[in-house]
């Protein structure tokens, strides 16, 4: 694989450590079966939350109500795809479930529609429950025939997967126009065992064709039998309905001895181009086509269609072992500290203006490729980076782009304080791809917590339980991209943005790009049982001046170069530094819990020069060096024997 040079860098607090830090504590991994995510149990005592910070109000940011939701359980997982935004029309929809004193029931889909751009939204029922069927988890894409511009006029799919008990039993699809007329319902039943759950990225391109991802699987604690399914749906303009129809795929993932295959219940996704022509389906697991003394880790199986999703070809294995952007990110594996596999917790894709696909991911290192153990164990206390892959003229070359290092880790249902025992939920750092209406940009929104912020004290402390909303914008004309921005840390909504999600179209503003956005207010008190108010997020803008570094550079503009050498060191390391202007600069060394355990300031010149970082005294281990020179921080791994 060709390398990708590096685009920018922060600080990391959370590498790798050797066995004997005390931080490479596994724990189970394994994706929770949706059969248990149904419904939950309304619960009136919770784990202790801190108290929420009032922000200062300095920023933009505001939110509109859209629609209220029974519970929590319609934006679970963020690969529904339940905001949609058109341009031509410069209408928003939001899908969600209904609430009881709210449009429509529990059971039932809402449809949420702002005709002004996010000032103002009008709900009503978009798929009504039938034969028994309740409806969960939807997904939302608008449709605008060619040339209208009258956002009445233009039409709605909503779908998603539907149960009578625990089981997941097949797809619904409700369909009408954006005023709210001519709603129609249907469903396609499944055929042969196990649960049929479809709800990944649904898009609909400006001819009328829309698809949808997911699976068919069978297995409550792991998957033991499973298929790739995509619905593909054309638009029926003389019944003004789609028409969905099936095809099934099987990637070759990698079996345990138990039976359990190696894939995840989720992160199943498609994306097509603006123009509708190439399209991308991507499914999450450990490849089969890794050699098989030398497994991958969870990562994305990639499948291609030239022809508006009528036929799909598997493009080639994407090899990432020791990457040479993502490994000086993540944590080595267990038994082998020096080899970096890269396990995707979140992933989400859009395609650009060339036909080029955007994988979005957060990504931590794999604990272990032992045929039984990968994908079941995580390091405990890694929190893992941003990345972008992205493949060049649609082929099978990928280069890979460092965006950010994540300041804490997803929040597991035992740790956020929402609900208690199994009727707890966690949260994710709920990754979201956009890309311009004309594709030419590309951009990923995600949430973290600032552990500074919010006091945090130890090790433990440091998950993502108050999150911001941040976000990176590439343009690929130019090749200019943006540095990580934070939208809501100087709002009146610091650290209480949970269940986002963003549309896969970008609004085109003056001056730059706005992301149409929502997030959800939840009941603590109540977990995930109680009702939840859905708001469109006003303000998360991407401006033309904020696309300030020019081309994929490995370093900001004054570090031109760096290096540390003996690595791994023992006694003394020498970093080497080249600078392309002088100033005030620091060298610093940090632990794996972000203690500074070594700092040096001077006075730096124009050109190479070189610092003596003493490690004899320090525990074995990865530990993180940064150079920061006028404000620019640049940051790599050192080990220490």
């Amino acid at each position: 694989m060709k390398r990708s040079l590096l685009l920018g860098a922060a600080l990391c607090f959370g590498m790798a450590s050797i066995a004997q830090t005390g931080i490479m504590k596994e724990v189970e991994y394994r994706y929770a079966s949706p059969r248990n995510s149904i419904d939950p149990v309304h619960v009136t005592t919770v784990l202790p939350k801190a108290t929420k910070h009032i922000g200062d109000g300095t920023s933009d940011i505001n939110r509109v109500e859209m629609s209220k939701s029974i519970n929590i359980y319609t934006a679970l997982v963020e690969e529904q795809a339940c905001i949609s935004y058109n341009a031509a029309t410069n209408a928003i929809l939001f899908a969600s479930r209904g609430g009881t004193g709210a449009v429509g029931t529990g059971n039932d889909i809402v449809a949420s529609v702002s005709k002004d751009g996010g000032i103002s939204f009008n709900s009503f029922v978009a798929a009504q429950s039938a034969n028994s069927n309740l409806l969960r988890y939807p997904s939302g894409a608008i449709y605008n025939p060619a040339g209208n511009t009258t956002a009445d006029q233009a039409f709605f799919s909503v779908s998603g997967p539907y149960t009578k008990s625990s089981n997941w039993l097949g797809t619904f699809f409700g369909t009408g126009t954006l005023a709210g007329q001519n709603v129609k319902y249907t469903s396609i039943d499944k055929t042969g065992n196990g649960d049929l759950l479809l709800r990944g990225g649904m898009t609909i391109d400006g001819q009328g064709i829309g698809h949808i991802a997911g699976m068919q699987y069978v297995g409550s604690s792991g998957i033991t039998e499973y298929k790739a399914v995509v619905f593909k749906g054309v638009f029926d303009a003389a019944n003004s309905t789609f028409n969905w129809t099936t095809q099934d795929l099987v990637p070759g993932v990698v079996k345990g001895s138990d039976g359990i295959y190696a894939m995840s219940y989720q992160m199943n996704n498609v994306a097509f181009s603006p123009d509708g022509s190439v399209g991308y389906m991507m499914y999450v697991g450990s490849d089969s086509r890794a050699p098989q003394n030398d497994l991958c880790g969870y990562q994305p199986i990639v499948y291609k269609s030239v022809d508006g999703g009528t036929t799909w070809n598997q493009m080639a294995y994407l090899d990432l072992k020791n990457n040479a952007v993502m490994s000086d990110y993540l944590f080595g594996l267990r038994r082998d500290n020096g080899t970096v596999k890269p396990h995707f917790n979140e992933a989400d894709l859009v395609v650009d203006s060339k036909g080029d696909l955007h994988i979005f991911a957060s990504v931590a290192g794999t604990y272990s490729d032992h045929i039984d153990s990968v994908g079941r164990y995580i390091f405990k206390y890694e929190k893992g980076a941003i990345f972008e892959l992205t493949n060049v003229g649609q082929g099978d070359t990928w280069y890979v782009n460092y965006i950010d290092t994540l300041a804490t880790r997803e929040v597991k249902a035992e740790e956020g304080g929402y609900g208690q025992g199994t009727d707890a939920a966690g949260w994710s750092h709920r990754v979201q791809a956009s890309r311009s209406a004309d594709g030419n940009r590309v951009f990923v929104t995600w949430t973290d917590t600032d552990p500074v912020f919010w006091g945090f004290q130890t090790i433990d402390d440091y998950f993502n339980r108050y999150p911001d909303i941040k976000g990176w914008g590439r343009d690929i004309i130019s090749n200019k991209r943006t540095q990580p921005k934070n939208f809501t840390s100087s709002s009146d909504f610091a650290g209480d943005n949970f269940f986002n999600y963003a549309a896969e179209v970008a609004r085109t503003i003056d001056g730059g790009n706005e992301i149409a956005y929502s997030t959800t207010a939840i009941d603590f008190n109540g977990g995930p049982g109680a009702a939840v108010v859905h708001y469109y997020v006003n303000g998360i803008n991407f401006n033309d001046a904020d696309f300030v570094v020019t081309g994929v550079t490995e370093t900001p503009s004054v570090v031109n170069s760096i290096e540390v050498y003996p690595n791994p060191a023992k006694d003394q390391a020498t970093l080497k530094v080249n600078l392309t202007k002088g100033g005030n600069a620091e060298v610093a060394l940090y632990n794996v819990t972000g203690q500074k355990v070594f700092g040096k300031a001077f006075e730096a010149q124009q050109g190479t020069q070189q610092i003596e970082i003493p490690v004899a005294n320090l525990k074995s281990g990865v530990y993180f060096y940064s150079v920061t020179v006028n404000g620019e921080r640049v940051s790599r791994k050192l080990v220490v024997e």
